[in-house]
């Protein structure tokens, strides 16, 4: 049994290779290793921010370190969105890379984060 999300992407990824997201090229398994572990960074910022502003009381909230998360994940946010200005996809082509990184962007703004500056 594989548990951590990162992990069963790269399972999956080399179980069924050759595919589309995945790939043993030295240089672009590196980028793709590289965004999944950036990926994972949003989760100490992105996802402890958006549980203090979906299920955590406004009474019972730290709204200091609320602020210091979305901050964090703000800008988290901002590399990916440098990486998105000149490629299209994070480790080139669509791979796994996006696949793990697309949650919590996708979720930025139920966390609070204002998402509009960015074009991603």
């Amino acid at each position: 049994m594989i548990w951590e999300s990162n992990a069963i992407l790269f399972y999956l990824g080399r179980k069924f290779a050759p595919n589309p997201i995945f790939t043993d090229e030295p240089e672009t398994f590196g980028r793709i290793a590289q965004w999944l572990l950036f990926g994972k960074t949003t989760d100490h910022s992105l996802a402890p921010a958006r549980y203090r502003s979906r299920f955590v009381s406004e009474g019972e909230r730290d709204e200091s370190r609320l602020s210091e998360l979305r901050e964090a994940g703000r800008c988290a946010l901002a590399v990916v969105d440098g990486r998105l200005s000149t490629n299209r996809f994070l480790a080139g082509e669509y791979s796994i890379a996006d696949i793990g990184c697309y949650p919590h962007i996708s979720l930025a703004q139920e966390e609070g984060v204002d998402i509009s500056e960015f074009k991603m």
